[in-house]
């Protein structure tokens, strides 16, 4: 067993934190198409860039009061967030290694700290992207396809999860949800996910194998479902499928038309009942159904991907014991 002492700990929380500075920047301009290294990190509203002092990880944040040093424009709390977020996987992910009896010294340990840890920030990135955007990117996701294969490959042993398991997992992550995507436009005539999530969860199969693909995709269809069903019920608002928003707009420019001439028809039975009609025609806009509503998944598998990741033990453990009822 790889001891783990307190430097190391506060090493590998540093260092994710670190890393989470600079996913922010990944977070805010990869959608964009913009350079991660060029300019330099500035502040969006008054352009004036960040000095290095104020550019500490969580700490610069909460020392500045959450706002800019020279405008005072407030920071969005996510920043910090995402900087604490990556820090504590970055420390999970290390005390996981360090910990488990079949990592026999501290070089394989930091190796396999490396691949871990490029899995958690790639999560960590491709969740609040598609919170933002409801894209995952394939400059992400792809890649990480390639270093989870390879990671089955050279150290998938240390975690009992061998090439193959890797290959197979990659495979039946893409293909499920390939088959999910074509059942349901065959159904509706839409596609009830995108194809990033298909890229995402052969990511996903890649680094953890195909004995997690059931637990990922049942555990994060149930929280996003709660998710979902949490936000409508506490009056919040989901997302819409970009063409049902211009069909809904274009229903009520034809609503505001009827209504129109509905006002011109009734002028002669009186102006008020006619404005009264005109009021009511105009303030019903159309309901749209809960199936157009659009929830982003990719969070949601990355969320079950990290529970297995850090739990799988305990998690067989549990199913073990309801089948053994």
């Amino acid at each position: 067993m790889v001891a783990l002492p307190t430097a190391m700990a506060v090493a590998a929380f540093a260092w994710g934190a670190i890393w989470g500075s600079f996913l922010n920047v990944v977070i805010h301009r990869l959608p964009r198409q913009e350079s991660l290294l060029t300019p330099p990190s500035h502040c969006p509203e008054c352009q004036v860039p960040i000095r290095w002092y104020q550019n500490i990880p969580i700490l610069s944040y909460l020392a500045l009061g959450g706002r800019c040093a020279g405008c005072r424009t407030g920071i969005s709390v996510r920043y910090p967030l995402v900087e604490l977020v990556t820090a504590m996987l970055t420390l999970a992910v290390w005390q996981a290694i360090a910990y488990n009896p079949l990592v026999p010294s501290l070089t394989i340990a930091l190796g396999l700290f490396a691949f871990q840890f490029l899995f958690v920030a790639a999560l960590v990135a491709i969740t609040f992207i598609d919170l933002d955007t409801m894209l995952i990117p394939d400059v992400i996701s792809l890649p990480m396809i390639a270093v989870g294969l390879f990671y089955g490959f050279a150290a998938g042993q240390y975690f009992n999860v061998v090439w193959l398991d890797s290959l197979i997992g990659a495979g039946a992550g893409a293909g499920i949800i390939a088959l999910v995507i074509l059942a349901y436009l065959l159904l509706t005539g839409q596609e009830g996910m995108g194809w990033g999530d298909a890229k995402l969860m052969a990511f996903i199969g890649a680094f953890l194998g195909w004995t997690a693909i059931p637990f990922v995709l049942l555990v994060g269809s149930l929280q996003g479902l709660l998710y979902a069903g949490l936000t409508l019920a506490l009056g919040g608002t989901l997302p819409e499928d970009p063409d049902d928003v211009e069909a809904a707009e274009a229903e009520a420019r034809e609503a505001t038309q009827r209504a129109g001439e509905l006002l011109e028809d009734l002028a002669a039975a009186g102006e008020a009942m006619a404005a009264g009609a005109g009021d009511g025609a105009a303030s019903a806009p159309p309901q749209r159904p809960v199936r157009k509503l659009k929830v982003p998944f990719g969070p949601f598998l990355a969320l079950a991907a990290l529970e297995w990741l850090f739990f799988s033990y305990w998690i067989g453990q549990f199913f073990q014991d309801i089948f053994r009822l």
